[in-house]
């Protein structure tokens, strides 16, 4: 698929490790509350799961990463390889390609990632992990050429009223207390496991309303239907209605769709022939550079 990250050994983080190292040090505090397993993790309210759901949706845990940064913030891998989908204004107020962020697996391992993709409109970006966290060395390194990553596929139909589970990363600090109360914690656990259903199938042109228990700090976080395939993203909530709002399926398809097709256009007019003497005529210089730093994540639709 044209969006599936393709690790390059030779990459290189742009970021300095004096730079990284306040990410770092989050990071590594958030796997010290990782809870030991996927049961652990429960919000109120929840669903109550059989032992077969909760066997499935053990996979959207593990696939769920979360970001070493203050304002919390998460995703979920959608490929072996590497891919985060997530919402776009986790990565800042200014978000864009080329991006690095430090974020960790509930597996416990943390990884450097960088945007691959950055669609602001429909509030969606796209992450391919370029380094792995070594904590003895104290360093990244680059990704093996084939590495494995736990992830879950993007669902093909999405149903009204079906039930879906959603893991997120709560922020610590109560956002809601009275400001005379000083500092007031949440008490919330570094991830969360909540469900609901969606609700407004068609909220608006790129959104669905859902009823998963969210805080601040769950945007980015995967809807995962009954099949633990990512049927939204959680966006956010309207608080004078309160509901709670998630990037549709639907756009989600757009997005990587778009995604596909410009990595097509790019390689159908990457070199062009000469109608005479058939030989290779070399685009320009600097779209060549665009071509080869796009082509270094990306790989082609199989």
């Amino acid at each position: 698929m044209g969006w599936d990250a393709r690790v390059n050994s030779a990459v290189r983080p742009k970021a300095k490790m004096d730079t990284l190292s306040e990410f770092i040090e989050m990071a590594i505090e958030k796997v010290s509350r990782l809870p030991l397993n996927s049961s652990c993790v429960d919000a109120i309210p929840f669903h109550s799961l059989t032992r077969r759901q909760d066997k499935v949706y053990k996979i959207g845990y593990d696939a769920t990463v979360l970001f070493a940064q203050y304002e919390c913030g998460g995703g979920i891998c959608i490929s072996p390889k590497g891919t985060i989908l997530t919402c776009s204004h986790t990565l800042g107020n200014k978000p864009k390609r080329g991006i690095e962020k430090v974020i960790v697996f509930t597996n416990g391992k943390v990884v450097l990632t960088r945007a691959i993709e950055v669609d602001v409109k429909k509030d969606l970006a796209l992450l391919s992990i370029i380094a792995e966290y070594d904590n003895t060395q104290k360093r990244f390194y680059p990704v093996k050429k084939t590495p494995k990553y736990p992830f879950v596929d993007i669902s093909n139909e999405i149903k009204a009223k079906e039930r879906v589970v959603c893991y997120g990363q709560p922020g610590v600090d109560d956002l809601e207390a009275d400001a005379d109360d000083g500092d007031v914690k949440t008490g919330y656990p570094v991830i969360a496991r909540s469900s609901g259903k969606i609700e407004k199938l068609n909220f608006n042109e790129t959104e669905f309303t859902h009823s998963a228990w969210t805080y601040w700090g769950h945007s980015g976080s995967a809807l995962l239907n009954q099949d633990c395939k990512v049927v939204g993203i959680h966006v956010g909530w309207e608080s004078d209605e309160e509901i709670r709002l998630a990037v549709h399926l639907n756009t989600i398809q757009s997005f990587l769709k778009s995604i596909d097709d410009d990595d097509k256009e790019e390689d159908d007019s990457e070199t062009e022939h000469d109608q005479d003497t058939g030989k290779k005529r070399k685009r320009d210089t600097d779209k060549v550079e665009v071509l080869h730093q796009r082509k270094r994540y990306l790989g082609k639709r199989k």
